[in-house]
């Protein structure tokens, strides 16, 4: 990183502090789930109270549940309905890329 213009090199003092966190920075991730889970709590979910990846969302339709794990996330839900109409907020939120119906997670084959 280089500092910003206007920036004096005889200002050993002072700090630059960023606005927004910068992919492969140590606070990256956390700011990248402190993000996502604020959303998703904007949403109406909740977190596990075992589980602090774990969100989950009740309501008359059904129930969706959504694992974190750093960047990987893997929702799933009681009626396919209700995931039909979360994923377009969160689409429109993030980047969001489907990798269809869940085979392997962590190493782990799904059945």
């Amino acid at each position: 990183m280089e500092p910003p213009l206007g920036f004096l090199p005889s200002d050993f003092g002072l700090l630059c502090k960023l606005h927004k966190s910068i992919y492969g920075l140590k606070q990256a991730p956390r700011a990248w789930y402190e993000r996502l889970t604020s959303t998703l709590m904007s949403f109406g979910f909740v977190h596990n109270k075992c589980d602090s990846s774990l969100l989950v969302l009740n309501n008359i339709a059904g129930c969706i549940y959504v694992l974190i794990y750093i960047h990987d996330i893997i929702l799933t839900d009681s009626s396919h309905s209700i995931l039909q109409a979360i994923i377009p907020k969160l689409h429109y939120v993030f980047a969001l890329k489907q990798l269809g119906d869940l085979d392997y997670f962590l190493g782990i084959e799904v059945k």
